[in-house]
């Protein structure tokens, strides 16, 4: 057995330790410089683990300031949330005497007032809704759904809106569509708050389609306008929480959605040009294959 030359290991002023290595030429035939090879490796891990060492009580004061504020913004989120539940009470209850009023009060400019604060409150209860989505997201309730018979219900709903505006609403409905597992209350919001968007986003003489399609077993439901468009950056942001265009909107809408497709297992797309308008897109697995037309406990489900 032969020594190889020592090495001491300084960290700045410090001494951290020392390090050889004895050859053993008969156990390990290797040559003194695959010996020095290894006795270099052997020193650079001693340096970083003393390095470690020596940073262990700056790491752990980080640490544990990390864990102080995580658990200080955690128990301030809780107490907002508290609160805005709490603040969605007394609001339900001046909806209720406000609509009272409106049927007991005869002079227009007063009707006028009761009706911009009653449109006050309904962007209040809706903004307290989105944060509480936000800050306590449920978890789905899962049931086989006819996609096609939600969307359709879903452009009911918006049909006479878009009549007012002058904004011709349309679908393509592909009729091969398997069932979903879906939440449906959930998934009805995503489809109306694009639907929502679009008829914000196009003008009068604007067109609005709604496509569903099934391939590479992924179900496919589309929203597309000839709006205003969006820029490549606003893009890049779509579902950023807060981040809005609308001059009285949350920016929660979209982020919100993309929860929604999450926990679905799916995702939303969203493709758009400046002044060419804007298609956003939603892509369910296709988790749950069986006869396009099959019913459930015999009736069809929207």
């Amino acid at each position: 057995m032969q020594p190889l030359p020592f090495a001491i290991l300084w960290l700045g002023l410090w001494l951290v330790g020392l390090i050889s290595v004895v050859v053993n030429y008969w156990l390990y035939p290797y040559s003194t410089q695959d010996w020095l090879v290894i006795l270099a490796i052997g020193m650079a891990v001693s340096c970083l683990t003393a390095w470690g060492l020596t940073r262990l009580p700056v790491f752990n004061s980080k640490y544990q300031q990390y864990v102080r504020r995580t658990e200080a913004l955690t128990a301030a989120g809780q107490l907002a949330t508290s609160l805005i539940h709490e603040v969605r009470n007394p609001l339900t209850s001046v909806k209720g005497f406000l609509q009272l009023l409106e049927k007991k009060v005869v002079q227009p400019e007063l009707q006028e007032y009761i009706t911009i604060m009653s449109g006050e409150l309904d962007r209040a209860t809706e903004l307290i809704g989105d944060f509480l989505q936000v800050a306590r997201p449920r978890e789905p309730l899962w049931e086989k759904v006819d996609l096609n018979a939600m969307v359709r219900d879903m452009v009911m709903l918006v049909e006479g809106q878009a009549f007012l505006r002058g904004v011709s609403l349309s679908q393509e409905l592909s009729p091969e569509l398997p069932w979903l597992w879906l939440d449906r209350s959930q998934v009805k919001q995503v489809v109306l708050n694009l639907l929502s968007n679009a008829l914000a986003a196009t003008p009068s003489g604007g067109r609005i389609t709604v496509r569903s399609h099934w391939r590479n077993r992924q179900v496919w439901v589309q929203v597309e306008d000839t709006g205003s468009g969006m820029p490549p950056e606003m893009v890049a942001r779509i579902g950023t929480p807060f981040l809005t265009t609308k001059e009285n909107g949350t920016g929660l809408g979209l982020y919100i959605c993309r929860q929604i497709m999450a926990r679905h297992e799916g995702r939303m797309e969203v493709r758009s040009e400046l002044g060419c308008g804007s298609t956003f897109s939603l892509v369910f697995p296709d988790n749950f294959k069986a006869d396009p037309h099959a019913t459930i406990g015999g009736t069809n489900s929207g």
